[in-house]
């Protein structure tokens, strides 16, 4: 196996078929729940040009536990901690050129607990139920999976 890219977060590789795939530090993601409503951030994504909705999610520091990550990224994002983190289930985003691992948990009692950071200035947060969040038909996968999740353990 070949590095084509040693980056600070993320390093691309060639295998012996020459496939090229990225190595990921993998993310946790996290399903906010405040009463009836879904804790979402808004951003812009450069990737595709467009503001998503989406949950909250970050990826993990080296050694990095996931819990950690999704309390320390629900912080960061939303303003928010959570008394209640409950790991809800694991999953790869795109296996067929990375190996980004999600780490999906449900936070719930939420507290206001800030924890400023510098990419976190041009993120919204935005509340509304499950129903509202899905006729607003989101794009972003790992928001889909989680309240598609949702809605069929209700």
């Amino acid at each position: 196996m070949k590095q084509l890219l040693n980056g600070p977060l993320f390093q691309v590789f060639e295998d012996e078929q020459e496939h090229q795939w990225v190595k990921h530090p993998g993310a946790a993601v996290i399903l906010p729940i405040e009463g009836d409503k879904i804790v979402f951030v808004k951003q812009h994504r450069n990737p595709v040009d467009q503001v998503l909705l989406e949950l909250p999610a970050g990826v993990l520091e080296k050694g990095e536990d996931p819990k950690e990550c999704a309390q320390r990224e629900l912080r960061e994002e939303t303003g928010f901690g959570a008394k209640v983190l409950k790991p809800l289930f694991e999953f790869y985003s795109a296996p067929g050129f990375c190996n980004e691992k999600l780490h999906l948990f449900m936070a719930q009692e939420l507290f206001l607990n800030p924890l400023h950071a510098e990419d976190t200035d041009k993120i919204e947060v935005v509340k509304m139920t499950l129903d509202e969040a899905l006729q607003t038909k989101p794009s972003d996968a790992k928001t889909l999976l989680a309240l598609y999740y949702l809605k069929a353990s209700q």
